[in-house]
């Protein structure tokens, strides 16, 4: 993956020259026998352990996987990495990008595969959770200002899980002209926290704005996150043209 990331860097990057840009290049294609294999055993590891809730989604996620890596090669393969010009390398950089972001998307969703198999019950906090595992520089990602109204925004539930089916209900929602997006919480009459997110055209400088890194979508997160919030007891749904979505933790 680092390799893989790499070479994204150096494809967008005019003062690489062709020989650095070549070896790169072949020893990505290279070794994507080697990664494509180990994310068929990673399939067969999150899979298999999965109960019938969750298995079709996960192996629809991690064949997306393998389809991306496929992809990736056949690209490179047919790349000529010694005489490689400008449109061409354009062209490889898109492709190299999303195998990236789709490969680093479906990690993500394996680490809540994972963590749903045995969730936790812990009291936590919404913007807590967002502050620990969403802050900062991560690979792949898009920044976004998401504002949180005013609220309770206080649960009991796992964290990985929570943070993870957020994260997908932003991706869902998330605009390119978009100024931001903006958090709303809601009780149940149980005393379950309902968190809509939904795109927020004007917004003004907040003090309970957070910047927020989010993954790129893949094309089987919803799907996932629909699985795994039913598995848990929690719910999922995003609004037709992704106008909205709800998370129930």
């Amino acid at each position: 993956m680092g390799a893989l990331h790499n070479l994204a860097n150096l494809l967008r990057s005019l003062r690489v020259g062709a020989k650095p840009l070549a070896r790169a290049i072949v020893d990505v294609r290279d070794g994507c026998g080697t990664l494509r294999a180990a994310f068929v055993s990673l399939r067969a590891v999150v899979a298999g352990r999965q109960p019938p809730s969750t298995r079709a989604a996960a192996e629809v996620l991690f064949d997306g996987a393998v389809e991306a890596i496929d992809a990736l090669s056949g690209a490179l393969g047919r790349a000529d990495a010694n005489a490689i010009d400008a449109r061409a390398r354009l062209s490889v950089e898109v492709v190299v990008r999303r195998a990236g972001a789709e490969l680093d998307g479906v990690l993500c969703l394996a680490d809540l595969l994972v963590a749903a198999g045995s969730p936790s019950a812990v009291s936590l906090d919404l913007a807590d959770v967002v502050r620990l595992r969403l802050c900062g520089p991560r690979t792949a990602s898009a920044t976004v200002v998401v504002t949180l109204e005013p609220g309770d925004y206080t649960f009991v539930g796992d964290p990985v899980v929570a943070a993870s089916l957020l994260e997908v209900a932003l991706a869902s929602v998330a605009r390119p002209r978009a100024a931001g997006l903006r958090l709303r919480a809601e009780r149940t009459e149980a005393g379950r926290l309902w968190v809509s997110a939904r795109p927020d055209d004007q917004r003004k400088a907040d003090r309970a704005a957070l910047t927020l890194t989010i993954g790129a979508p893949v094309a089987a997160a919803q799907d996932v996150a629909r699985a795994v919030a039913r598995a848990v007891g929690a719910d999922f749904d995003v609004e037709t043209g992704g106008r909205a979505a709800r998370v129930l933790l």
